[in-house]
């Protein structure tokens, strides 16, 4: 009898073993949370990589529509420099003025008279910057043929005395 009172309380202490030990696992909470920090093989696989994967693609998406968004911008504002329509172009382009019209020039314009003869338009000095000379010429002085001179200031260029025909680089405006 003694036997299977001690059988009896070996069995007794093992359920109380196993009670506690499931209370200790229920009161931990589930797998995988904030309170069992343990990282998984299957929760990387199958949360981890999901959020960041949608995280990068996210971000992506935004900095692909930035960029879209920048380059037209400046596809836009490069057709508005299209040679011979006063926008302005990084290669000289030939320009034919006549008696009275004047060819009005964004900052950093170059020109070049070639043919015929011209004279500058500038509120206020310098007017045009001779680049071969390193001489500024002012409102109503004569530009030299084959001298390449320069717009340092918006608003100012030449106006044609007779048929001109010039060589420029940049923004301009004719009138």
């Amino acid at each position: 009898m003694k036997k299977a009172i001690r059988i009896v309380l070996i069995g007794l202490a093992a359920a109380l073993a196993l009670g506690a030990a499931a209370l200790a696992v229920d009161a931990a909470g589930p797998a995988g949370t904030e309170e069992d920090p343990l990282v998984t093989l299957s929760y990387l696989n199958e949360v981890f990589t999901a959020r960041v994967t949608e995280l990068f693609r996210k971000d992506l998406e935004e900095k692909e529509t930035e960029l879209q968004t920048a380059l037209e911008e400046r596809v836009g504002a490069l057709e508005a420099l299209a040679p011979g329509e006063g926008g302005g172009s990084a290669e000289y382009t030939v320009e034919t003025l006549y008696d009275g019209q004047t060819l009005i020039c964004q900052r950093g314009a170059e020109l070049l008279l070639r043919v015929g003869e011209a004279e500058v338009m500038a509120a206020d000095t310098p007017g045009l910057v001779d680049t071969t000379t390193a001489e500024n010429l002012d409102d109503g002085e004569a530009l030299v043929k084959n001298h390449l001179y320069m717009a340092t200031i918006n608003g100012h260029g030449i106006r044609a005395i007779g048929t001109v025909k010039i060589v420029v680089r940049g923004a301009y405006d004719i009138s």
